[in-house]
């Protein structure tokens, strides 16, 4: 009986060793199945190595006329009409609007006529002085008669400059009925129509300059410290065909904060003409300083099964990595998780070798001449 069960043990291990070993036989046909499913075609390596990269903070802003005008009235009167549309294009010294002339018309004749009574009380007393001269110095008027005359005189000549004096005035005033463009531009925005009333002061219309736009971004108080006028900015502008990189600089920086927002209005001016209209809104990237990042070429990344990522080369074949990726850094795309320095990827070429060594090179030069890519 013992000699069965011996027998009957040996037999049950032996059974289950041939199973342990199909198992196995099987783990490593899937194991090297996986492997030649991830395996890698590429046999060109490199070390990733992480590079100073520009660190740059990006805000959104509006284009902005670097000049504009409320163009006013500086007399009262009616708008005889307006000579210009909302969007129109106007030259300096072109005619905007028309105020009626009547009460300027009107003050011109009033103040004329003082200027003639004036004129003539001046040679009334004038005929008085020379009168009284000859009397006094012939003893025939007392000396306080005499001075009572020339007193006269003496107010009857200021009487005279003075109405002059409002007559000229009234006369520019005439002038002040034809409304003139002061700038070259386009109007932006009226205010007023035939028939309102003008005053002085009131605003009739708003003229930009479109030559030269500027953007107006806000920057957080934690970074104002770090840009300065003329500092390198980049610049895209949505509503432009293909959205280009657009090369520009910081004009200026507004001294005090925005109320409650502790944020800092930047103006930053394009180096060259861009084709754009006020009211536009673009991104500026502004250099902040520098930081060391991971950054490989955009089209050295594989796709599989949807993920993005890049063949790690490893003993026993290449993996595939998946990567979990950042910014868009001008060719290059940093990367944020997957990948760390001194790792070996494969690449497909001795080009794609080359892409790297490119990115590296344009990265230090933004980085010397602290631009954002």
């Amino acid at each position: 009986m013992e000699e069965y069960i011996n027998r009957s043990v040996n037999v049950n291990i032996e059974a289950y060793m041939d199973s342990l070993r199909n198992v196995i036989f099987i783990v490593l046909v899937v194991t090297v199945a996986m492997q030649n499913l991830w395996a890698s075609p590429y046999a060109n390596q490199l070390v990733v190595k992480a590079h100073p990269l520009p660190f740059c903070f990006s805000a959104l802003g509006m284009l902005v006329a670097d000049q504009e005008v409320k163009v006013t009235s500086r007399i009262s009167g009616y708008l005889k009409s307006i000579e210009i549309t909302e969007g129109q294009r106007v030259k300096k010294g072109q005619l905007l609007a028309v105020i009626d002339e009547a009460n300027v018309n009107g003050t011109i004749l009033a103040f004329k006529a003082k200027v003639n009574q004036a004129s003539s009380a001046l040679k009334d007393a004038v005929l008085d002085k020379n009168k009284f001269s000859t009397l006094f110095n012939s003893g025939s008027v007392s000396e306080n008669q005499y001075r009572k005359v020339l007193l006269a005189h003496d107010l009857a000549v200021e009487q005279l400059a003075a109405s002059q004096a409002n007559l000229e005035v009234a006369n520019s005033q005439l002038a002040y009925t034809h409304i003139l463009s002061p700038i070259d531009g386009s109007v932006t925005e009226l205010y007023q129509h035939a028939g309102d009333l003008a005053s002085p002061g009131g605003v009739i219309a708003r003229i930009e300059t479109i030559q030269r736009l500027e953007l107006k971004a806000e920057i957080p108080e934690r970074y104002i410290s770090k840009i300065a006028p003329g500092d390198n900015v980049t610049l895209t502008i949505d509503a432009m065909q293909g959205s280009p990189v657009i090369e520009s600089l910081i004009s200026r920086i507004t001294p005090s904060s925005a109320g409650g927002t502790h944020t800092f209005q930047v103006f930053i001016t394009p180096l060259d003409p861009i084709n754009a209209l006020p009211g536009m809104f673009g991104r500026a990237r502004f250099f902040i300083g520098v930081e060391n990042k991971i950054v490989i070429p955009k089209n050295v990344i594989a796709e599989h099964h949807g993920l993005q990522g890049i063949f790690i080369a490893k003993e026993g074949g290449d993996t595939f990595r998946w990567l979990r990726l950042g910014d868009v850094r001008g060719d290059g795309i940093e990367v944020l998780a997957g990948l760390r320095e001194n790792e070996v990827i494969s690449l497909a070429s001795k080009q794609d070798t080359d892409l790297f060594n490119n990115l590296e090179t344009t990265h230090s030069n933004a980085v010397k001449g602290g631009r954002c890519l």
